[in-house]
């Protein structure tokens, strides 16, 4: 699963398997849904709560013109609550993806 944010908005769900990819419909995008999709196992029980589940790249303009700052961060499961909760009031503009392996298949 990779979610796509811009300036706070989740604008963009993708997931998919194998040689299909899909985009959900602007009505299933919800942010606690996402939170929810990608901290379950493969087989649908709950991570561990210090387990790393999504990784986060971003970008935000730098401080001199021209420039800026790209975040690339590892989130387990209450790291990846409170960004998604701080999206609209940070601005993000960035994408989420679930730890292959981990989270939804």
């Amino acid at each position: 699963d990779t979610a796509v944010f811009h300036d706070g908005e989740l604008t963009a769900w993708y997931f998919g398997s194998c040689n299909v990819l899909k985009r959900k419909s602007k009505e299933k995008l919800t942010s606690w849904a996402l939170i929810e999709k990608i901290c379950k196992n493969m087989d649908g029980t709950s991570q561990n709560a210090s387990q790393t589940v999504a990784t986060l790249l971003c970008a935000k303009g730098g401080k001199q013109m021209g420039s800026e700052n790209v975040q690339y961060r590892l989130l387990d499961k209450r790291k990846l609550e409170a960004v998604v909760a701080g999206a609209k009031a940070n601005s993000l503009t960035g994408i989420a993806m679930n730890v292959p392996g981990r989270g939804s298949g």
